[in-house]
């Protein structure tokens, strides 16, 4: 919980017209100061009093003030006011924090639910703990119920060279897995269940993993120093096990099911679509000619399922064409709402086009893909309701020159998209993924958006691509959010902003710290995340004078 307050900015700003009409009615000099006296607001002649009042908050004195006897009406009415405005941050940090958990644990929800590999839930598992509880060494253990053993699926820290043999009953983890109730142990040399390893630690979290009515295995969160590890990361760390549980015994009993069928190798790609005189109708030709092409402004909208294979792996033949309709049916509309033109499909997503008529295009493909986002919800919250995998995707849009014609091969016409924009929008899509975003657009596309009309944008980065001269601008539309996770990221904008722009100036200790701070808020927050990690990086190892902020797609 918040201890103190910006007692500078309270005198200075938020209750300075409240001083200056104290300070009139006492028709004295008076001084404002910080802890140390400095001056913050207030007449330097009221120092030739000799009056000293404190201002107090928490039991610690955080100000001064300075003039005659009068003048400790004033030093008891910030004490007031300080009190008051650390309340205030008190209850905005619980509501924040509730937020945040309920942001979180939907998140979670979703991530580790989307996927049918153990180790990928178990490592999603590992990365999710760590970013949120000091640390220094993770690892996801599960139980071998072959071999009776406990086995690592997932590790974060340095590499073991001999690990124990535990099992039910052996270790800490041990009695874990007995008794099915979490553990915090401050010093682990001091406790006798502890089977000591090659990696050295000193505090230790153990929370089992329970699918059902069952425990299954438990994640260890250990410290090489002491840690004051208590209620609210158990707690944490609890619910995340929680839901990875589920999705461990799901992808297990994928995998048996798979052994006992034999599933026919994934499509690399569905034909493309023929809609070949209906694209050359909308930008600009009448499609009678298989030679027909031409060359205009366009916003290109990339789609892609994440972890498509995990979906296709679960369902056989029918159900997998019977899948890939109802996905396109769900994605597809809004694109046709938006005077959108599905030029392209690919098994696992679509390529579209949004003319430039009247300078329209830039907009109704990023309305479409905040559309597109909603109804893939509403049908996700349809699978989830008859027991089948929930649906994710990540989007690309970039706003330039394409050329678009026809091919003939064989006597038959096949719609072709020619240019750089395609390229981008598909580049932009990979890297939506990378930074956790459901839609990625560049600069050139958010240049073209109308003035005044709120999306939900915030940049995340400046990007490197090969075969482009200049780094592209990549921006997050975060109204395809949730509305939890929208409201929080809006709420959190201004901060966010800030910290990005102490990170381009070289101020990576300052921005980290608000990095930090903001993904404590919004944990489902990947940008916040990766850009502490790169402060602590520049910290350790500042990049080049030649550095301008610039991240190339050989770093991600």
């Amino acid at each position: 919980m918040a201890s103190t307050i910006n007692f500078k900015r309270l005198v200075q700003t938020d209750a300075v017209h409240v001083l200056e009409d104290l300070a009139e009615a006492l028709r004295l000099p008076v001084l404002v100061g910080d802890s140390a006296k400095r001056t913050l607001w207030g007449d330097e002649k009221a120092k030739a009093s000799g009056g000293e009042f404190p201002v107090w908050l928490a039991g610690r004195i955080i100000g001064y003030v300075l003039g005659s006897p009068q003048a400790y009406c004033m030093a008891s009415l910030l004490s007031h006011l300080s009190q008051q405005e650390l309340e205030k941050r008190e209850a905005m940090e619980q509501v924040l924090d509730k937020e945040s958990e309920i942001s979180l644990i939907h998140e979670i929800h979703y991530r580790l639910g989307a996927s049918l590999d153990v180790a990928e839930i178990a490592m999603a598992l590992v990365d999710e703990a760590t970013s949120t509880v000091e640390s220094t060494g993770a690892s996801v253990m599960l139980l071998n119920e072959e071999t009776g053993r406990l086995e690592i699926a997932a590790a974060f820290g340095r590499k073991m060279n001999d690990r124990p043999v535990l099992k039910p009953g052996v270790g800490i983890v041990g009695d874990v897995l007995l008794t099915g109730i979490p553990e915090v142990v401050p010093d682990v040399s001091k406790d006798a269940r502890y089977v000591p390893g090659s990696y050295p630690i000193c505090s230790l979290i153990c929370v089992p993993i329970a699918a059902a009515d069952r425990i299954i295995g438990a994640i260890n969160i250990s410290n090489q120093r002491p840690a004051n590890y208590g209620e609210p990361e158990v707690k944490h760390v609890f619910a995340l096990a929680t839901h990875a549980a589920a999705a461990i015994d799901k992808a297990r009993l994928h995998q048996t099911a798979l052994k006992e069928t034999c599933a026919p190798p994934a499509p690399e790609a569905a034909p493309p679509a023929k809609g070949a005189a209906r694209l050359l109708c909308r930008i600009g030709g009448n499609g009678d000619s298989a030679k027909e092409c031409c060359k205009e402004t366009a916003s290109v909208l990339f789609s892609g399922i994440r972890a498509y294979s995990g979906h296709y792996d679960s369902m056989g033949v029918e159900e997998n064409f019977s899948f890939i309709n109802d996905y396109v049916d769900a994605i597809g509309l809004p694109v046709l709402r938006n005077n959108g033109v599905i030029g392209d499909f690919q098994g696992d997503g679509i390529m579209a086009l949004f003319p430039d008529m009247e300078g329209k295009g830039p907009e109704q493909a990023v309305r479409a893909a905040i559309e597109m986002h909603r109804d893939l919800r509403d049908f996700s919250e349809q699978r989830r309701k008859a027991a089948k995998l929930p649906v994710d995707m990540g989007i690309g849009i970039h706003t330039g020159s394409v050329s678009v014609g026809h091919i003939e091969l064989g006597g038959e016409r096949e719609s072709v998209v020619l240019g750089e924009a395609a390229g981008v929008a598909a580049k932009l899509e990979r890297l939506s993924k990378v930074y956790g975003l459901r839609v990625a657009v560049s600069g050139a596309t958010w240049k073209a958006l109308p003035k005044g009309k709120t999306y939900g944008l915030r940049e995340a980065d400046m990007v490197a691509m090969p075969g482009k001269d200049a780094a592209v601008t990549l921006y997050e539309v975060f109204g395809a959010d949730p509305r939890g996770v929208r409201e929080s990221k809006a709420k959190h904008l201004s901060a966010y902003e800030d910290a990005l722009g102490l990170f381009r100036t070289r101020e990576w200790e300052k921005a980290g710290r608000i990095f930090a701070k903001l993904h404590e808020f919004m944990p489902f927050d990947k940008l916040s995340l990766i850009y502490w990690r790169r402060c602590q990086a520049f910290i350790k190892s500042p990049p080049g004078n030649g550095w301008v902020g610039v991240s190339r797609l050989s770093e991600m």
